[in-house]
């Protein structure tokens, strides 16, 4: 049988994802360092940035 989430939990889990999410996000910036291929002003962490974005998006966690 599956478990109802109650609002309180469901902002709650909402909540410790978007943390999660800032985590992730401050990771990327700090672990994947240079620039994108052919460019000098472009951080290479833009990208999966750009890709965690769309797939937030489309619904995907």
């Amino acid at each position: 049988m599956k478990k109802l989430m109650t609002p309180a939990k469901t902002a709650e889990k909402t909540n410790q994802e978007s943390e999660l999410f800032k985590l992730a996000k401050k990771l990327v910036t700090e672990r994947i360092p240079g620039f994108r291929k052919g460019t000098s002003d472009v951080p290479a962490y833009t990208h999966s940035i750009s890709v965690a974005d769309s797939l937030q998006k489309i619904g995907c966690r």
